[in-house]
């Protein structure tokens, strides 16, 4: 009786609108006919006096007008009425409803996830004023050249130079750097990153102090501690404006503050302290710590073209540090919380995590429009009636899409909670020695992002679904069991089933071929054993310390660590191999027909090779008698000579560096860099000819690694007690870490691609089962006309093998156009592995004819009595 009387009522209201605009056009008609004959009465034309009336009373805007006002409450009422039979629909069906919604979620989920990471790298502007007038100066060299995270470095002489003749270029000009320093605390020294900048840093960054205030000199002896340090070692209070710190045997005032949520200008990095860098820093050197990255604010946007030639004669009129080094030309790049080398890397990296994070979303809803087929079917005489009623099918195939979409945008708010949960762990990300700030908390970018993707996606797969619920004819429909369009829709649900299937099939290819590179690289044999080796940075710079001094200290070290109960072996080096740092220099014979080429390099003392067990094919390595004052002696690597030397021995030959070098040794090639890398060349130069003072210890030994590492530490403090162990770790971890990426997305996309699996199954199981309900009385004339039951499966089951195959193939196809673009991620497999593609392959259609088989079993349960009696 309700839903009469809500339907009389609907009805009256319908009828009083049009009755309003009907009283509303005759009123205009009437004033116009009015004044037509006004016109016409003072000698007007007929036409021109009928247009000036409309003209004068308001013309055809005014007419348009009214005719809105009068549709405008209708098309109202319309999407009001669509949003209730929505939500009464998705009530009367709620496992459906919960179901598609679940679906949704975890596919937006996973897409926002990744793009809220993205979002947080790459499209986050740095939270200092204007970011987009800071642009990075960057230098083009040739010889001794450095790069870290603030891009391509020079020593601070240089940038002071630059400094004073950018003027015009620049408001102002920063430079920074960052390093590990050493704070004594009272288990001893502790390491703690910090970044040493020029006196103007936070001022180009236009930055205001949280307390306190910034330091304004390249040598004032100050710190300025962030925000999240201060929070975290002093509780958040104020009165440690003013108290002294000791960092590398030096003792600074803290002047004040960083505002809150401002870690550094390197996103995800998290700077403890700021410190000036002629304070800490009394000359430049090739170390590391004396060279640094410029950026600064430029003065005028619009002449960024012509800032390049002017930087570029800047760079040149300067002279360089070392006589080996060119200058070639200066550029800039604007300013990023991703290093200019590492963006595109990046990105491309999260592009292809989000990538698969949509592509579950697509067989998601490609399993909810195959659904939605099904209800179409269920519904077809609803349908029917209301069309025969009146209702127009554009009005219907709206209706419908309202439903998908709302289930959808459904789906989308339950994957933005899903993302939430997801980016809160992201946050708790820690690398080793890396103290990791990465703040992926959703924004309102995110939250259209995933809303726009859900919204999208429910109108894209809806459509088809409400197209074809329309699409019948009333006849037939209206009958009592009548069917309508039974093979086009089986059609059509068996085509989003097949893209379930080709899109399951491309995810777990990306991440088996993934999987087995992370093998591939885990069996390559790098030239040395890192197994029971454990690294830690011991770095002398900071603290001031002389060469002598620094040689007696570091001798001394490696003598009480070899003493140490379990230790094998011990030895210094300036890089750790396969820790992804290198340091390189141009190289040539010496000859009249010389050949130059850059090569990879590390300096080593005279029991690196015993303890990295790296073999020498040629020659010997280096001993005592290779000491300050002697002969400057190398070992190089196999590549390396036979670039230098093709087909000859290179045993006592002379190498040039700045200085003549003989050939003592030939290392066998290995991996230095990067288990992917190829083969490069590689040199040695003996530690005693070659002083450094930030040095890697390397440690053969059995045991326990944090029983090595605290013995290392306790030794280390007792040499002196105000250097702290950087970085201390098993060599095999952090060589671990550099297959990071690849063991994220075979995790990641092989466990997107799980999900796929199984909604492909489903969706399989979905239509077999559906096609078995719609055939049981074919099935049951079969069987008694004399069809054995295997006859009847086999029937079924080859319907299921063709839909997976039929998959199969198609998603095959896109792996072998999307895989090529991952060579350089997989150690050296092909992107076409044959091993891959066919375990995918065999692996899925098994499992897509196990969920056929259910339906098929079901098949033989019909009664052939029945069957024949219907007929």
């Amino acid at each position: 009786m309700s839903l009469l009387k809500g339907a009389a009522a609907r009805l009256r209201s319908l009828l009083g609108r049009r009755d309003a605009e009907l009283r509303a056009n005759e009123e205009f008609r009437f004033h116009v006919d009015m004044q037509t004959e006004k016109n016409i009465a003072r000698g007007m034309a007929p036409a021109d006096a009928r247009r000036h009336a409309f003209l004068q009373f308001g013309g055809v805007d005014r007419h348009r007008e009214a005719i809105r006002d009068t549709q405008r409450p209708r098309v109202l009422s319309e999407l009001a009425q669509d949003a209730r039979f929505t939500a009464r629909a998705l009530r009367q069906n709620r496992a459906f409803s919960l179901t598609a919604v679940l679906i949704v979620s975890l596919g937006v989920g996973a897409t926002t996830a990744l793009f809220s990471l993205a979002n947080a790298l790459l499209f986050r502007e740095l939270p200092v004023e204007s970011p987009d007038e800071l642009y990075g100066l960057q230098e083009m060299r040739r010889g001794a050249s450095s790069i870290g995270p603030e891009g391509r470095r020079i020593p601070f002489s240089r940038y002071e130079a630059y400094r004073e003749a950018s003027a015009g270029v620049f408001t102002g000009l920063a430079a920074h750097t960052f390093l590990t320093l050493s704070v004594r605390a009272d288990e001893g020294a502790v390491p703690l990153q910090g970044a040493l900048t020029s006196g103007n840093y936070f001022s180009v960054l236009g930055l205001r102090p949280a307390a306190g205030r910034f330091f304004v000199d390249d040598d004032e002896p100050s710190v300025v501690l962030s925000h999240r340090y201060w929070q975290r070692q002093f509780h958040g209070d104020p009165a440690v404006v003013g108290r002294p710190v000791h960092l590398d045997g030096k003792t600074y005032t803290v002047a004040g503050v960083a505002p809150r949520g401002f870690d550094g200008t390197v996103v995800a990095l998290a700077i403890g302290l700021w410190v000036p860098y002629r304070a800490h820093v009394a000359t430049d050197s090739i170390a590391g710590a004396s060279w640094v990255g410029m950026f600064g604010r430029v003065s005028n946007r619009a002449a960024l073209g012509s800032a390049d030639a002017r930087l570029s004669a800047i760079a040149t009129r300067i002279p360089p540090e070392a006589q080996e080094t060119t200058v070639e030309r200066a550029y800039l790049a604007p300013m990023s919380g991703v290093p200019e080398g590492l963006r595109a890397p990046v990105g491309g990296f999260i592009g292809m995590l989000m990538a698969a994070g949509f592509l579950v979303l697509l067989i998601g809803a490609a399993n909810i429009a195959a659904l939605l087929l099904a209800r179409a079917v269920a519904r077809r005489r609803e349908v029917a009636l209301r069309l025969a009623l009146g209702a127009g099918r554009g009005r219907l195939v709206r209706q419908l899409l309202t439903e998908s979409t709302v289930l959808f945008l459904l789906g989308g708010i339950g994957g933005i909670g899903l993302a939430y949960i997801a980016t809160g762990l992201i946050a708790r990300i820690s690398l080793p020695g890396v103290p990791v700030a990465i703040d992926a908390t959703p924004d309102l970018r995110v939250l259209a992002f995933a809303l726009g993707i859900a919204g999208l996606t429910g109108i894209m797969f809806g459509l088809a679904p409400a197209l074809r619920a329309v699409r019948l004819e009333l006849a037939s429909s209206l009958k009592d069991g009548a069917f309508s369009g039974g093979t086009a829709r089986m059609r059509g649900r068996s085509i989003f089933v097949g893209a379930q299937i080709a899109f399951a099939m491309l995810l777990l290819i990306t991440a088996g071929l993934f999987v087995r590179g992370l093998q591939r690289g885990l069996s390559l044999d790098p030239g040395f054993r890192a197994d029971g080796v454990t690294i830690g940075t011991i770095n002398l710079e900071p603290h001031g310390i002389e060469e002598e001094q620094g040689r007696v200290l570091q001798t001394e070290l490696v003598r009480r660590v070899r003493s140490l109960p379990g230790v094998t072996a011990a030895s210094l080096a300036s890089t750790a191999l396969l820790t992804g740092s290198s340091h390189s220099n141009d190289v040539r014979t010496v000859a009249p027909d010389s050949v130059s080429l850059t090569s990879s390099l590390n300096i080593v003392d005279t029991a690196y090779f015993r303890t990295m067990g790296i073999e020498l094919v040629a020659g010997r390595g280096f001993t005592s008698a290779d000491a300050s004052g002697a002969p400057l002696v190398a070992v190089i690597n196999e590549a390396l000579a036979a670039r230098l030397w093709p087909g000859r021995d290179p045993l006592g030959m002379r190498l040039r560096r700045g200085q003549e070098y003989e050939v003592i040794g030939v290392a066998r090639n290995g991996k230095y860099v990067d288990l992917n890398e190829e083969q490069r060349p590689f040199m040695f130069f003996a530690a005693d000819q070659h002083y450094a003072p930030a040095m890697t210890l390397h440690v053969r030994a059995g045991g326990p690694d944090a029983r090595i590492v605290e013995s290392i530490r306790g030794e280390l403090r007792a040499v002196h007690p105000d250097v702290a162990l950087e970085f201390p770790m098993p060599l095999a971890r952090m060589i671990g870490f550099s297959l990071l990426p690849q063991r994220l997305a075979a995790g990641l996309i092989g466990a997107f691609g799980i999900v796929g699996l199984v909604l492909a199954v489903a969706g399989v199981y979905g239509v077999m089962s559906y096609q078995v309900a719609q055939r049981m009385r074919e099935f049951g004339i079969r069987i008694a006309l004399g069809a054995r039951g295997t006859d009847v499966v086999r029937l079924v089951l080859r319907g299921g093998v063709a839909l997976s195959i039929g998959g199969a193939i198609a998603g095959a196809a896109m792996a072998v156009a999307v895989t090529r673009l991952l060579t350089g991620m997989l150690f050296g497999l092909s992107p076409l592995d044959p091993l891959t593609f066919g375990a995918v392959g065999g692996t899925l259609i098994a499992v897509a004819v196990m969920a056929s088989w259910v339906p098929a079993r079901r098949a033989l349960r019909v009664d052939p009595t029945v069957s024949l009696r219907s007929e």
